[in-house]
């Protein structure tokens, strides 16, 4: 049952496939919510969306006339702040691939699902955007914040020409802004400002951004830390997951993304305990405690990524991981795409429980160390994959669960 306070919030839902948006519409109405109008495509929403604001929108990406990216994109980009700050949640039971991720990232989504909907996931998603976007409005209308709750980023970026841009693209966010070139320089401007929200690039002369993740998140683990980067690989996103980064950004710099990112940092700046307890709470009563706060790193990635406990269940997982997963269960038949999956389907007896003793260690140990666990599995190719173990010391920085011991997991194979 959703917060009773964000029971009334009024939800705008669309999809063109009447029995879908009746079986959504049931599922959160069974959450709790209860103000929720239906359309059947992106124009009919706009149309009522003249005459009622709503608090969260809901769409389908396929759909007749105004498909959800058009409708993402007038939302997102209309000049008056009451509209183009409605969260927007797209999902899609047609497109599950990296691209479609990454465009709905970039033109504004505040989240991205393939349906059918893991429930657990779908509402924790729908809770956390109604808890901004309920502060974002009381921030708004409160005209007596001084100067220092004003929102301080530094931006650290070797490059003189890419400083400037983003100094002079992100002037209308109003926020205090700062740019240093080097490492050192970075210091000097942390120490005497002590910003929000840190944008870093991950190569620089004096040492590379990662450290200075790190640092920033040793110092104060609730500052927001965005990264950039030329290069995405594995290694890097695993690396930015594992310090604690918020978000990041590929370069060539989008500025429509990176300034939805930084909106987003900052709405989440300053969250209440009594916040986090509600949205923790009602997490708890779904039936996976994930929280969506990776949803920009996590989901988007074209690498398979997974969150486990000890009992090797998948308590969340990309779907790139879902696909990788099926090709190697003993009996794919028996993969259910609504239910949660076990990494016991695709290990032997003796490799689950090889797996459980080195999962039990490290919790144990609470280290940050990353492990290698090889396995073989039925395939036809005949090849090993390799599934690489990240700590619960890493998923304990970001909250993603609450009670439970749990592991980051990367599947690949082997060459």
């Amino acid at each position: 049952m959703t917060d009773a306070k964000l029971s009334g919030a009024n939800i705008f839902l669309a999809n063109d496939n009447y029995n879908t948006l009746i079986e959504i519409k049931s599922l959160l109405e069974e959450a709790g919510y209860r103000a929720i109008d239906t359309f059947a495509n992106g124009n009919e929403l706009l149309f009522e969306f003249k005459n009622k604001k709503p608090d969260l929108i809901i769409s389908d990406i396929c759909m007749p006339q105004v498909d959800g990216f058009q409708l993402l994109r007038e939302i997102k980009s209309h000049p008056d702040k009451l509209v183009n700050s409605t969260p927007v949640i797209l999902y899609s039971a047609m497109f599950n691939d990296f691209e479609t991720r990454k465009l709905a990232n970039e033109l504004g989504a505040d989240h991205f699902f393939n349906f059918p909907f893991e429930t657990g996931s779908f509402l924790a998603a729908i809770d956390k955007s109604l808890h901004l976007k309920l502060r974002s409005d009381i921030g708004s209308a409160d005209e007596t914040s001084t100067a220092s709750d004003e929102i301080k980023i530094v931006i650290l970026e070797d490059d003189k020409f890419s400083s400037r841009f983003l100094l002079h693209a992100l002037k209308e966010l109003n926020y205090k802004l700062y740019a240093a070139e080097s490492i050192a320089e970075f210091d000097l401007i942390y120490e005497e400002n002590k910003p929000q929200i840190c944008i870093i690039d991950y190569n620089l002369p004096d040492g590379d951004g990662i450290e200075v993740l790190k640092k920033i998140k040793n110092l104060n683990n609730e500052i927001k830390v965005i990264m950039m980067t030329a290069i995405t690989n594995e290694r890097m996103i695993d690396d930015f997951i594992k310090e604690g980064a918020d978000n990041f950004i590929n370069k060539p710099i989008n500025v429509r993304n990176l300034i939805a990112a930084i909106k987003n940092a900052a709405e989440s700046i300053g969250v209440s305990k009594k916040d986090v307890a509600a949205i923790e709470e009602n997490s708890q009563k779904t039936r996976y405690d994930f929280s969506p706060d990776f949803h920009d790193i996590f989901f988007s990635v074209p690498t398979a990524l997974a969150v486990i406990n000890e009992r090797l269940d998948c308590l969340v997982y990309n779907a790139e991981f879902g696909s990788i997963f099926k090709s190697r269960a003993k009996n794919p038949r028996l993969v259910d795409d609504n239910e949660s999956l076990s990494i016991e389907t695709i290990l032997s007896d003796e490799e689950n429980e090889k797996l459980k003793i080195i999962l039990s260690d490290m919790a144990r140990k609470k280290t940050g160390i990353k492990q290698n666990f090889t396995f073989s599995g039925p395939r036809a190719d005949g090849r090993e994959c390799v599934t690489d173990i990240i700590s619960i010391k890493s998923a304990e920085r970001k909250g993603v669960l609450s009670d439970d011991n749990i592991f980051y997991i990367s599947l690949g194979c082997l060459n």
